[in-house]
This record gives C-alpha cells, sequence and structure tokens, in this order.
C-alpha cells in the first residue's frame, strides 16, 4: 500500500549497500537470509530470547528490503 511512497526512500538508503555487494551475488541469495533471518527470529521468540528475536527480525526486513533493491541496482529485476 504504502511501497510506492517509500520505494525511493528504501533505495537512496540501500543503493550504496547494494552497490558493495555487487553484481556477482544473486538477490534470490538475499532473499534466502531475509527466510533464515525470520525463521530464526519465530525460533527465538519461542524459546524466549526476545532481543535476539528483536536484532533477527531487523535483519529479516533490512535483507527484505535488500534484495529488491539489488536486483534494480543491478538490472537484475
Amino acid at each position: 500500500m504504502f511501497d510506492r511512497y517509500f520505494r525511493s526512500l528504501k533505495d537512496r538508503l540501500l543503493g550504496p549497500v547494494a552497490r558493495a555487494l555487487g553484481p556477482r551475488l544473486p538477490p534470490d541469495a538475499i532473499t534466502w537470509l531475509a527466510f533464515a533471518a525470520g525463521l530464526s527470529c519465530a525460533g527465538a521468540v519461542l524459546n524466549g530470547h526476545l532481543r535476539a528475536a528483536l536484532g533477527l527480525w531487523l535483519l529479516n526486513r533490512l535483507f527484505d528490503g535488500l534484495d529488491g533493491t539489488h536486483a534494480r541496482v543491478h538490472a537484475r529485476v
């Protein structure tokens, strides 16, 4: 819903990171990292490690935004 409004901000913030990662890294690899962080977050919550869960959730959100930016920066859409 708000994606079109925040995409330019997200791309400005994550663009330098995406460029630093280089074109050889496939965006799908970043997507899988986001998935792993999300599953790890769920496990941390189930085990009562809420601070770790928060960090993993934030990492999941970062990777989830980075994969699309990386694909756009390196024309892999």
